[in-house]
Parts: structure tokens; C-alpha cells; sequence
């Protein structure tokens, strides 16, 4: 097993306890009538659920960008913004 795949297990591990709703909210990404992320990245839209990634056109993709995409994911950070409720928001 090669090292971008054993690192994209790992992730997939980590990202069935994630709350994806929470996390899309948090990033501004909508949900889909299944409960996955829609993640637009790289000219297409990945779908993120607890189950792992998928490409919404069902297309194949590679371990690394789904480890960035799980990343991403389950590093999101709250919302925040210092300049009141009109100020666009923005993640720190």
C-alpha cells in the first residue's frame, strides 16, 4: 500500500465521527437530500459524507485530493466576524 493511500484510510477512519452538516455549515457549503457536502473543487463538485468522497459526475480521483477534501472537512473552524452583522464572514 502506498503512502497516499494509507494516509486517505486513515482520514476515511477519522471522518466517520465527523458532523458533516456542521462542518459544511461552518465552511458556507450546502448539503445535499443524502446529508453529503457539496465541495466544489478543481472544476468539479465532490460530495463528502461520513462514508468518504465522491465526484458528483461519478468520475474516479486520486487519494491525495480526496485526503485535502477530508481535511478540509474536519478542519473546519465557526464562522466568525469582528465587524458586525452586515461584514462578510470569514474563517480564521
Amino acid at each position: 500500500m502506498g503512502g497516499y493511500r494509507k494516509i486517505y484510510e486513515d482520514l476515511i477512519e477519522r471522518l466517520q465521527y465527523a458532523n458533516i452538516a456542521t462542518s459544511a455549515m461552518r465552511l458556507g457549503l450546502s448539503l445535499n437530500d443524502a446529508g453529503e457536502a457539496k465541495v466544489p473543487f478543481l472544476d468539479t463538485t465532490f460530495l463528502v459524507s461520513n462514508e468518504g468522497v465522491r465526484r458528483l459526475d461519478g468520475k474516479g480521483f486520486n487519494d491525495a485530493t480526496g485526503s485535502v477534501l477530508i481535511h478540509y472537512i474536519l478542519n473546519s473552524k465557526p464562522l466568525h466576524s469582528d465587524m458586525g452583522s452586515n461584514s462578510i464572514r470569514y474563517t480564521r
